[in-house]
């Protein structure tokens, strides 16, 4: 898992802190960089790589209007 991760790291390139230090505490859980626990997949149903769906999610809390998510006044 560590070999893989730091493969990911070096095709993802830039990671902020909060990025690396969720990435790295998924991985310390076991689990593969390649999978996320949102379940949030592509449009063929492939689950999104762990930094794209943290980023997805990210931008979904900052956002939540751009996705049609409800949001409190």
């Amino acid at each position: 898992m560590r070999r893989q991760l730091r493969q990911y790291e070096a095709v993802v390139g830039f990671l902020t802190t909060e990025e690396r230090i969720a990435l790295h505490d998924w991985v310390t859980d076991g689990s593969s960089v390649y999978e996320n626990g949102w379940w949030i997949t592509d449009e063929g149903g492939k689950p999104l790589c762990f930094i794209e769906a943290f980023r997805l999610v990210a931008d979904m809390r900052s956002h939540p209007e751009d996705y049609g998510l409800w949001t409190e006044a």
